[in-house]
């Protein structure tokens, strides 16, 4: 018992717990059109902001709780090769952050959590409860994918970012001067 007991405090103690910190936005009509500030901790550890204006244009993909480890993994595989693709297009002139609620939470999976994600070239926050997915969608069961400009203006909006008629518009959109001014 006093071994389960230290062992989960330390493994408390020693994995830094990664969760989303706060996301602002202007909502006009019910509907978000400014993302004005977004701050988490990434799988890094390190701190992933966007606080226009001034900042890089951001590709932010907001992920709900799926229902099951092997959706979850599938759709990160997914995310991970559309910011591959767009990576060709836009080079390093967009940011990229994924916003993941995940399957599970706890210490052990902030641990799997940075170790899958270490390797990616691109932010992911964790957004344990869905506070952020919440905030931006109410319909929190489905993929979005937002566009924002330098000044936080969300420029474009997507349920559907994996078609090939999305991906080209946005592929358009981050080469445009309406991203980039």
């Amino acid at each position: 018992m006093k071994l389960l007991l230290i062992t989960m405090l330390m493994s408390t103690f020693a994995c830094h717990n990664v969760q989303a910190q706060s996301i602002k936005l202007v909502k006009t009509n019910g509907e978000a059109t400014h993302l004005i500030h977004l701050k988490g901790e990434d799988q890094y550890g390190n701190e992933a902001v966007f606080a226009p204006p001034e900042e890089k244009p951001l590709l932010i993909f907001f992920l709900p709780k799926t229902e099951s480890r092997t959706e979850a993994e599938a759709l990160m595989a997914e995310v991970t090769a559309w910011f591959e693709n767009m990576d060709s297009y836009s080079g390093s002139s967009v940011s990229k952050i994924l916003v993941v609620e995940p399957y599970r939470t706890g210490p052990l999976v902030n641990r799997l959590f940075r170790s899958k994600l270490k390797d990616k070239p691109f932010q992911v926050i964790r957004d344990p409860e869905g506070d952020m997915v919440r905030m931006v969608r109410e319909d929190r069961y489905s993929i979005l994918l937002w566009l924002t400009d330098r000044k936080g203006n969300i420029v474009y909006k997507t349920l559907e970012p994996f078609s090939e008629s999305e991906s080209q518009k946005i592929r358009g959109l981050t080469g445009s001067d309406a991203v980039q001014n």
